[in-house]
């Protein structure tokens, strides 16, 4: 699955049932207007993966760059444009 739709970049974020700073994250990036995924952690096997992946608590919220086109350009832009 893509991570980047309409030429735009997302966000990954991994969730819970009765987390109150992921739903505060969710309403932070609707209020925002940013796109994101979310990825329910709402079974032992997807939660025992997550832990498993080194993660121990939720949110956790990812920035998906793409592939090395995208990081390329993520990184001119960066690099040219940054305020000094």
């Amino acid at each position: 699955m893509s991570n980047i739709k309409n030429g735009k970049r997302k966000y990954i974020i991994y969730t819970q049932y009765n987390c109150i700073f992921c739903n505060k994250a969710k309403d932070l990036f609707k209020k925002n207007n940013i796109e994101f995924d979310e990825r329910l952690l709402d079974t032992p096997e997807k939660l025992k993966r997550f832990k498993a992946s080194g993660y121990k608590t939720v949110p956790q919220i990812f920035f998906c760059v793409g592939g090395y086109e995208q990081l390329e350009q993520d990184l001119f832009i960066e690099e040219h444009f940054k305020d000094d």
